[in-house]
């Protein structure tokens, strides 16, 4: 892993990540983390395919916020 987990923000409204095709995951939280480069980004977490796993959401093209 090229980066670590600084803080976990939690999210209280249906947030989801949009992918080029138009796909829709479910984000259960933000995530800031840090690349041994010094860099730093907020990215989505979702859990995947179902093992229970929280993990950082790659390949996404914008968030989108229901109300």
């Amino acid at each position: 892993m090229d980066y670590k987990i600084i803080q976990i923000i939690p999210v209280n409204k249906e947030m989801y990540a949009v992918y080029k095709n138009d796909v829709e995951r479910l984000i259960v939280g933000l995530a800031l983390i840090e690349y041994k480069n010094g860099s730093r980004y907020v990215v989505p977490l979702d859990i995947t395919d179902r093992d229970g796993i929280i993990k950082p959401i790659k390949g996404f093209i914008k968030l989108k916020i229901m109300s």
